[in-house]
This record gives structure tokens, C-alpha cells and sequence, in this order.
């Protein structure tokens, strides 16, 4: 089509795209022809800006998905994503290494390794979350390619536009290690008051132990002031030194108590006589 230019009288030679769309009647027939131009110029270079768009918009979602895979990838724990049909259609690298799989898509818990009362419990636990739009937490053991361990997760309702799930999100972290380091203090602190306990019951023993000699060393005492002849005093006096020399002894392991409490103990390797040991 030739038309007019604005200025200088001349023409110009233009394209159009014509187009017709039928107008109908309440009875449904058509009445008449609607018929438009386009122009074909215009048309084009707005196609060109909408096509420019929509590769922008491309572009960024890509660049916007391999940060989120990134993020996701780099992460030890477990991340995944199952659709209300209990299909799986998303798990991050770990997951898949631990499940053995390269693609999860469509897949159901039995798919994927789980014994059947481990698939039953997870789909009445997403259809749980379906129902209350709560998210819902526990721990329990998996045996995946790096053997059996045990892991908390957390089961969470991805939600649409009006408020319905649409998906449910979950992630999982494996607590093996976290677990035995747990019980390993646990049994630490058992021996621990195991020890305090056998330490009370020694120095309770070893109490009653420093009373029993001190009746006859009384005792003995007062039979040494009240006898005028010494000669009598002799098997005395050596009971009293025995009796000494056992509160001496046990005055001494109660200092071996008090080092083990300090932490100043040492064991020190030397010749002893056996039969000294003995009596």
C-alpha cells in the first residue's frame, strides 16, 4: 500500500496485515465481518520487543535456577519435594546419591528403597500435612547406599495462589554422628557418677574402718595409767603401736583419694618385696 508521507507530499510504500474476524448474532449465525489492518512494520518490531522479552525472562530464570541448584547441591543435608499424588519431583544431588538414582520424577517412596511399612508411614505423614497445612518433624533410620543411619526431617506444605497445597517440601539431616556423640556423654556421665558412687562408699567404709581402733587405743590408755608395773605395759604398748600403724595406714589412703579427686595420682613402676605386700 502506498501512502502519503507526512511531510514532502510524497509516498511511501507500506505493509499491512489484514485481519477478519466474524461478529454473530444472538442465534449464532454471523451478521458481518469485522476488518482490520495491521501494520505489518509495527507488528513485527513489537514481536521482536516480545520475543526479546520473553529471552530476558528466560535468561533470568535460568540464571535464577542454577543459583538455587547451587545452593541446594552444596548442602549435606537432604532436600526434596513430592506432589500431593505422593510422586517425587524434585531431590538434590546428596539425596540421589544416598537413594542410588539419577532421576526422581514420578517416582513413589517404594521406587525409591523404602521397606513398605517405612512408604506407608511417609504417605500417611504427607497426607497429613495435605490435610492441616502444618508442617510435621520426626527421626528415623534409612538404609541407602552409605549403609544405615539415622536421620531428622521435617515435612513441610507448599502452598498455591488460593491457599491450597499444592506440593509438600521436605528436608532431612542425618544425626548418626550427632546421636553417638550424644550417647558417648551419656556413658561418660554414667561412669562418672559410677565412680563418685564407688568413692562414697569407700571413704563411708573407710570412716567406720578409722573408728575401730581407737576403742582399744583408749582402752590401752587407760590401762597403762592405772598399771604400776611396766613389764605388764609391754603387750599393750605393742597392740597400741599396731593399731598406730593401721590409722597411719588408712590416714594414707585417704590421701590417695584426695589425688585421684585432684588428678595429681601417678602410678610409679618400682621393686617391692612380695611377702611384705602379702602380710
Amino acid at each position: 500500500m502506498r501512502l502519503p508521507r507526512a511531510r514532502g507530499g510524497a509516498f511511501e510504500e507500506r505493509y499491512w496485515t489484514p485481519v477478519n474476524s466474524p461478529v454473530l448474532g444472538e442465534d449464532g449465525q454471523i451478521q458481518y465481518l469485522l476488518h482490520c489492518l495491521e501494520d505489518a512494520a509495527a507488528r513485527g518490531s513489537r514481536d521482536a520487543e516480545q520475543q526479546a522479552e520473553r529471552e530476558r525472562l528466560v535468561a533470568e530464570s535460568e540464571r535464577q535456577r542454577r543459583i538455587y541448584e547451587t545452593a541446594l547441591n552444596s548442602t549435606p543435608d537432604f532436600v526434596y519435594v513430592f506432589d500431593v499424588d505422593h510422586r517425587a519431583l524434585y531431590a538434590n544431588d546428596a539425596l540421589l546419591k544416598t537413594w542410588g538414582v539419577t532421576d526422581v520424577r514420578g517416582k513413589k517412596w517404594m521406587d525409591l528403597g523404602y521397606e513398605q511399612w517405612h512408604a506407608d508411614m511417609h504417605d500417611a505423614e504427607i497426607d497429613r500435612v495435605i490435610a492441616t497445612r502444618a508442617p510435621i518433624r520426626g527421626e528415623i533410620p534409612f538404609t541407602g547406599t552409605n549403609g544405615r543411619r539415622i536421620y531428622d526431617y521435617i515435612f513441610a506444605p507448599v502452598l498455591g495462589p488460593d491457599g491450597e497445597v499444592v506440593a509438600v517440601a521436605g528436608t532431612t539431616r542425618d544425626i548418626t554422628d550427632r546421636q553417638a556423640a550424644e550417647q558417648a556423654i551419656r556413658d561418660q556421665a554414667e561412669r562418672l557418677a559410677g565412680s563418685d558412687r564407688a568413692k562414697d562408699e569407700f571413704l563411708a567404709t573407710l570412716s567406720h574402718e578409722l573408728r575401730n581402733p581407737l576403742a582399744p587405743l583408749r582402752n590401752s590408755i587407760a590401762v597403762l595409767q592405772s598399771s604400776p608395773d611396766p613389764g605388764k605395759s609391754r603387750p599393750v604398748l605393742g597392740m597400741m603401736e599396731r593399731q598406730v600403724n593401721h590409722l597411719v595406714r588408712l590416714v594414707d589412703d585417704l590421701l590417695e583419694v584426695s589425688r585421684i579427686s585432684r588428678g595429681t595420682f601417678s602410678l610409679r613402676v618400682e621393686r617391692v618385696d612380695l611377702a611384705s605386700v602379702i602380710r
